[in-house]
């Protein structure tokens, strides 16, 4: 019998700078995506969710295992002073985590985030 290697990586972290210093680890890993999955609806669920609101669960799920008082309520708060290209950046690091996107759904995510910021714009 032939001897299979796997080789082991840390799973992916990003650290979100803030003006004044502030910072959040959002780490990848298989407990992220189990807290996003235990929302309600889990994964699927979400995708159907306004870009915005997607990534604050990504977050929240990313966030909160190294910080016990962060919780979804201020994911969003936080994300709702991001600009878009943040948004994609956070939402497009977890895809690739995840190995849950492939390259036709992040550019489609980025599509509809960009179109939800213009629609915005217009109003």
């Amino acid at each position: 019998m032939a001897r299979k290697k796997i080789s082991c990586k840390p799973a992916p972290e990003i650290e979100l700078e803030f003006e004044g210093g502030e910072t959040i680890l959002l780490r990848f890993d298989i407990s992220a995506l189990m807290a996003i999955q235990e929302m309600e609806g889990g994964l699927n669920n979400l995708m159907s969710k306004s870009i915005p609101e997607i990534c604050a669960a990504v977050m929240y799920g990313a966030g909160k295992e190294h910080n016990e008082n962060f919780t979804l309520e201020k994911a969003r708060e936080i994300v709702s002073n991001l600009s878009v290209s943040v948004i994609s950046e956070i939402y497009q690091e977890f895809s690739d985590a995840m190995y849950a996107a492939d390259k036709e759904q992040r550019d489609e995510l980025a599509k509809k985030a960009m179109a939800q910021y213009l629609d915005r714009l217009m109003k």
